[in-house]
């Protein structure tokens, strides 16, 4: 357990220095947001602030993604990611070490993406516990879909390409723009089925004081999507080894 628990450490910190600020990573997990929210910004500068636990969920969904797909894409098209085999460590903890790279990242995202925020509109959180919970959980979600995505594509290099076919349509269904109950009956239920959903619901609780799932129900599904979708990377990363 001591050796496993080394181990992810080891990985996480490999993680951080070689990827942390990789041209995909940044580009996609940290401006791609931002730019975002300057849009949105300039365009309805007074509605802004009903929107920031949204463009928050969606900062945390670019960069724990961005941040798995970039370095498993590299570490698979070199053939380094096969050394973690020779490693005492078991396939789960693999695959958590790099759930949790991406989910550091994610909450560095979002903390970069709330200081941007609060510089251009005035933000108020109405639970600091359940704002640092969210974030928690969002992260971890989100990095563990974005692992087992980029485990389960056939050319290392196609990681990002699936993962922007997941998550540019996602961010226009989820509740980040416009609320699920006006949505057209046949898209609800794909928003029903996105994690982002559930992270923009609790987020919703965060800065305005209201939800429509309900932050409990929210957090229960982000919670077994999330165990899911590692269990799912843990045999992938099994599979690999041929």
């Amino acid at each position: 357990m001591k050796n496993e628990i080394k181990n992810i450490f080891v990985i996480i910190l490999k993680d951080l220095k070689a990827y942390y600020f990789k041209p995909a990573t940044i580009s996609w997990g940290i401006l791609f947001p931002i730019v975002f929210v300057l849009i949105f910004a300039m365009k309805n500068g007074s509605n802004i602030s009903s929107l920031i636990g949204g463009l928050l969920s969606m900062s945390m969904f670019f960069g724990s993604t961005s941040m798995t797909g970039t370095s498993i894409m590299m570490e698979r098209k070199i053939n380094v990611f096969n050394i973690y085999y020779t490693l005492p460590i078991s396939y789960y903890g693999i695959a958590l070490a790099k759930v949790l790279s991406g989910l550091l990242f994610g909450i560095f995202t979002a903390l970069i993406m709330f200081l941007v925020s609060i510089i251009i509109v005035p933000i108020h959180i109405h639970n600091v516990s359940l704002f640092i919970v969210w974030i928690l959980v969002s992260s971890f979600v989100f990095s563990s879909l974005g692992v087992y995505i980029s485990l389960i594509v056939k050319e290392a290099y196609d990681a990002m390409i699936y993962l922007n076919l997941i998550r540019l349509p996602l961010i226009f269904i989820s509740g980040i723009f416009m609320p699920i109950a006006v949505l057209p009956f046949g898209v609800k239920f794909f928003s029903y089925i996105s994690p982002l959903t559930y992270s923009v619901d609790i987020a919703d609780k965060v800065f305005m004081g209201k939800t429509f799932i309900g932050e409990g129900t929210s957090f229960l599904v982000l919670t077994v999507v999330g165990i899911f979708f590692l269990i799912l990377s843990r045999n992938r990363v099994k599979s690999l080894r041929g």
